[in-house]
């Protein structure tokens, strides 16, 4: 800050700011090892691509790209196949708005920080000896801040495509004897919905807290057409895309604490439930959205 100039009089200053660009684009690597109790080995690989400022408006542009391999360590469980040729490939990309992009509504309207992420992904998952599953998907969500404790996020569009292009004698007959796995892993179709709702204690809180809340619903809007187009409600396996789609409700929260002992010493607790319930057009809430 500058006086304007030095008489006694003045009440102005001059304000000088030096701003300086960031790098307009970022590139990360991560490589990893990792090693199960089942006896399973293997490398992975994960490349992401950045552009900041993508369309002149603060956007953020991701690319990422990612892979991983394993194979057995006692091969008298392979059976003498050797390699264990499990694998994993796939990629996303996303665009992230700083402010939110709703049809019929003007960014300046907002009098709070929100904004849009655009993304797509696709997997194909090779498990050996059992399955090879293809999945790809795309999302649309919304988020917001009225205040500095609470956020909301919102995904009115989520379409999930999961696909079993291979499967194994072995893997058939653990589905034979496993009648809820087996639907659970059948081709299917998820469109959802999603809302969250995360709090945060205020800044400077002796004991923080944080609790989240999510709700998320599959296949009703869909079912809703078919049944304006002459179907029931309780009619199982309609098709969307040739595959059936799911229907199920999830919800399911989360509670952090960090009490705060003493100078150098904090108790972190952590606890977490939820609820699903599968309904109309299935039987049972798809793999992918299962508790593990």
């Amino acid at each position: 800050y500058t006086p304007r100039d030095t008489t006694l009089q003045n009440d102005t200053l001059d304000l000088y700011i030096q701003a300086v660009l960031e790098p307009r684009y970022n590139a990360d690597l991560e490589i990893n090892v990792t090693e199960r109790n089942s006896d399973r080995i293997g490398p992975g690989l994960s490349l992401g691509l950045k552009k900041k400022n993508a369309f002149r408006g603060a956007e953020l542009l991701a690319f990422k790209l990612y892979g991983s391999y394993e194979w057995t360590t006692n091969l008298e469980h392979e059976q003498g196949n050797g390699l264990f040729n499990s694998y994993e490939v796939g990629t996303k990309l996303s665009l992230d708005i700083p402010r939110m992009l709703l049809p019929g509504m003007h960014p300046q309207r907002l009098r709070f920080p929100a904004s849009t992420s655009i993304s797509i992904y696709g997997d194909l998952l090779n498990r050996a000896s059992y399955f090879r599953m293809l999945s790809f998907g795309t999302s649309l969500t919304y988020t917001w801040r009225r205040n500095r404790t609470s956020r909301h996020e919102l995904s009115p569009i989520s379409l999930t495509y999961d696909k079993l292009n291979r499967t194994t004698l072995q893997f058939d007959s653990i589905l034979r004897e496993s009648p809820a796995l087996a639907v659970s892993m059948q081709d299917r179709f998820v469109p959802a919905m999603q809302y969250t709702y995360a709090y945060t204690s205020a800044r400077g809180h002796r004991h923080p807290l944080t609790w989240q809340f999510s709700i998320k619903e599959a296949g009703g809007l869909t079912s809703v057409g078919y049944a304006l187009a002459g179907h029931k409600f309780s009619e199982k396996n309609k098709q969307l895309f040739s595959n059936p789609f799911a229907q199920f409700i999830k919800v399911t929260s989360e509670l952090h604490n960090n009490w705060r002992l003493n100078t150098n010493t904090r108790l972190v607790t952590r606890v977490m439930g939820g609820i699903a319930w599968a309904y109309g057009n299935s039987q049972f809430v798809p793999y992918s959205d299962q508790f593990y």
